[in-house]
């Protein structure tokens, strides 16, 4: 992305349970609603994924109600049958703003109700530092979107407009050994290699390109769904999962293409945002936050912020003040010796870190 503004590592934490229909205040002249309400969940509660939540449904005069079907998404989470309410297990569920479905039927007829609550972390993430490893020369003019190793190869997606690319770089030498520019107004994103296939995305053209991982020639293009900006790409072998600047990672058909889930990056205090390049790591989602020298360890099933890794320092003084140096980006997993090398956009070095738990 281009440098516009700086945002906030966090965003705000935003603790609002399921609304609900009040009873008006006696000394108000409006009348006092009538018919079923949330009892439970309520406003005020912080809700911890892997401990029950209890659901209900009342009815303000006490009347009959047959039965509740609760749902959170497409998952059906239990019945209520009269006013005894269910716990809703949140064992494994994904983290972030859940939408918690009800139909409730009284007297032959069915209502449907829905609400909003935030479910987060109760765990900690752990912090961790680095050591440098190796360092090795990378390109200057390089503003590196998405960067991912096959076998030894190592790809590079570069941005900004009239200057987006994809290459195959040498580690050691920094030496750019094969290059294909895009169009003057396509602005290059996130990379990642699938069945011998390169799959770039762009920032804001709504279109991602698949290419021919040797001969880089083109194959096709691709829409975006919901997510209508490109930002980071990785794959874990079966699916692919793609950022597009916001708090979510979409999980996409690598076939069609198609945005089958997603899952918002929470911690036990915060929703992150400005998620950006991406890497698959030994069963997680590495995402570099945007603006800042921050790498996330993400569960892909949940969305929980398992790890918060701390990359400032990396650059001297005099290279963090060089006009053309822009943010920390680029994360490449080297499977087979399992050794972790990251760099930004603009930099002059890629680092090999090893790292250690704070």
């Amino acid at each position: 992305m281009k440098k516009i503004v700086s945002y906030c590592l966090g965003l705000a934490l935003l603790i609002s349970g399921i609304s609900c229909d009040l009873e008006t205040s006696p000394k108000s002249s409006r009348k006092v609603k009538k018919g079923v309400f949330w009892k439970s969940p309520n406003s005020t509660d912080v809700y911890i994924t892997g401990k029950s939540i209890k659901l209900e449904i009342a009815d303000r005069q006490d009347k009959q109600i047959d039965s509740v079907v609760y749902f959170a998404g497409t998952k059906k989470l239990g019945v209520q049958v009269g006013t005894q309410g269910i716990d809703w297990d949140t064992k494994g569920e994904k983290l972030g703003r859940r939408q918690v479905v009800a139909k409730v039927y009284q007297n032959g007829r069915l209502k449907k109700m829905s609400g909003k609550l935030n479910l987060m972390s109760g765990n900690t993430p752990i912090f961790y530092d680095y050591t440098v490893v190796n360092k090795y020369p990378h390109s200057t003019t390089a503003y590196t979107q998405g960067l991912e190793f096959d076998g030894d190869v190592l790809y590079e997606s570069t941005g900004q407009y009239g200057h987006s690319s994809i290459r195959k770089v040498s580690l050691t030498t920094g030496e750019v050994l094969k290059e294909h520019k895009l169009s003057l107004n396509r602005f290059g994103e996130g990379l990642t290699i699938f069945d011998d296939k390169l799959i770039q995305l762009t920032w804001r053209s709504v279109m991602g390109y698949v290419y021919d991982k040797d001969s880089f020639d083109y194959i096709r293009s691709f829409p975006y769904g919901k997510s209508k900006e490109g930002w980071g790409l990785c794959n874990d072998g079966k699916y692919l999962y793609k950022s597009d600047g916001s708090h979510k990672i979409y999980k996409l058909d690598p076939v069609t293409f198609e945005e089958l889930d997603n899952i918002q990056i929470t911690s036990n205090k915060s929703v992150f945002t400005q998620i950006n390049e991406l890497e698959w790591v030994n069963g997680e989602i590495w995402a570099n936050v945007y603006t800042s020298n921050f790498i996330l360890r993400i569960e892909p099933n949940t969305g929980e912020v398992l790890g918060i890794i701390q990359l400032g320092g990396l650059l001297t003084d005099k290279e963090a003040n060089d006009k053309n140096v822009d943010y920390l980006n680029g994360i490449a997993y080297h499977k087979a010796s399992d050794k972790i090398y990251v760099t930004g956009k603009n930099w002059p070095s890629m680092f090999e870190i090893k790292l250690a738990e704070r």
